[in-house]
């Protein structure tokens, strides 16, 4: 296994460390009930070592009832960096496997996230690009989800959020499976550049402010989650289908490359 640079784990801990503050808001504390709600919408391997790093944190300052504030956070990087990851390459020449096994939970983790995130920065293929047919049997030749798809779960409710101008996640009351929760978020992201982005353009004090659209067919549009197997290519992909309130509506077909992570293989454009 090649060795791992104690910088990329740093950026790991980095990562989970900015995930803690940005699910406090604006009020800069984090609760355990708004961390919880967080985690739900991170990726796998991020939600597992910020889940691993809040409940270190919130143990080394516990309190009844107490918030993890920036400045815990802070600290605790710089504890972490030092005692949990530096310590086990004393020669500075990368993370072996065998150091990487005398490692803290919150270490493994680290360099679980911090493989990911290598490995998602590595070149994949664009998405492929196609129209969205209107007429049934148009829709079944191509491969395409039709109209009448039954998703496993449908998102009507809640909000889309942002801040300084960029997608920051997303928060409903729909009772989502992780899997799912990480579908709408990827596909969410992408709705994002296309369509949200360009709707809080004109809002008093955008795009630097923070803020949320809503969701529902009142409001932006819904979201349909759920699998479909494509009889062109024979695939089954995951599928997050958007219905938008104006003609921005998209179906988005999405696979997991081999490090797990998901890959929009197809975005098929419905007007």
């Amino acid at each position: 296994m090649p060795r791992i640079a104690k910088a990329d784990v740093n950026r790991a801990l980095s990562l989970a460390a900015q995930s803690i503050v940005d699910a406090g808001g604006r009020d800069g504390r984090t609760s355990r009930a708004e961390m919880k709600a967080r985690l739900a919408e991170l990726p796998k391997d991020q939600r597992a070592l910020t889940d691993v790093f809040f409940r270190f944190i919130d143990h080394r300052d516990f309190k009844a009832g107490a918030q993890v504030t920036k400045a815990d956070v802070d600290r605790a990087v710089t504890y972490a960096k030092k005692t949990m990851v530096a310590k086990y390459d004393l020669n500075g020449n990368g993370l072996s496997k065998d150091e990487i096994n005398k490692m803290s939970l919150t270490g493994k983790l680290a360099v679980n996230l911090a493989k990911a995130l290598k490995a998602a920065a590595e070149p994949v293929a664009p998405p492929r690009m196609e129209d969205g047919f209107s007429e049934p049997d148009e829709i079944a030749a191509a491969g395409q989800v039709p109209r009448d798809w039954k998703a496993a779960a449908t998102l009507s409710s809640g909000t889309v959020d942002y801040a300084r101008g960029t997608f920051a996640g997303f928060s409903s009351r729909v009772k989502l499976t992780p899997e799912q929760r990480e579908l709408a978020t990827a596909a969410l992201s992408v709705v994002w550049e296309r369509t949200f982005q360009h709707r809080i353009e004109g809002q008093p004090g955008a795009p630097d402010t923070a803020g949320s659209l809503k969701l529902g067919d009142q409001h932006q549009g819904s979201l349909k989650l759920g699998t479909f197997k494509r009889s062109d290519d024979g695939k089954t992909y995951l599928v997050a289908d958007w219905r938008d309130i104006d003609d921005n509506s998209e179906t988005l077909y999405f696979e997991r490359t081999g490090s797990g992570a998901l890959r929009l293989a197809i975005q098929q454009i419905n007007g």
